[in-house]
């Protein structure tokens, strides 16, 4: 278990969320709606990158939102922040180490889909990666000795 997700099960104190969010800027004002048992700034969390863009304030609240239990994350990470793409992955992986086991993503988009209007809600299915990376890849190791078939 991470140092973070450590402090984070030791604040709450037997609680486990069984939903991640992760709140874009637009929605960020959702997390005031949560019944609250525990709250971090990312900063008091070891390993975790600090957010920087405007309007992310950082912070993973957990608690019940309408009779649910939930853990929130008031921004996600952005590479344009000075982070390795590696580095995208720690907070959704820090989700499921507390016990999430569904993760809802939030943020602004767009779509080529002309019948889609500004504004409206949408179910991403799949995307196109233009970034050259991927920060769920892993680094590839190569067997030291030939593999034999039996």
């Amino acid at each position: 278990m991470t140092p973070a997700a450590a402090a984070i099960r030791t604040a709450a104190d037997g609680f486990t969320p069984a939903t991640g969010l992760i709140l874009g800027s637009g929605l960020n004002v959702l997390a005031d709606a949560i019944e609250l048992i525990a709250a971090f700034d990312f900063s008091d969390l070891e390993g975790v990158p600090i957010a920087t863009a405007p309007s992310h304030r950082g912070r993973l609240t957990l608690g019940h939102l309408a009779g649910h239990p939930v853990a929130c994350l008031q921004c996600r990470i952005h590479l344009y922040e000075g982070v390795v793409p590696a580095d995208l992955a720690i907070l959704p992986c820090l989700l499921k180490e507390i016990g999430c086991n569904r993760l809802i993503v939030t943020n602004a988009a767009g779509s080529l889909d002309p019948a889609m209007p500004s504004g409206a809600v949408m179910a991403i299915t799949d995307h196109i990666n233009l970034m050259g990376d991927n920060p769920l890849a892993a680094p590839t190791t190569k067997p030291t000795a030939p593999v034999s078939s039996p």
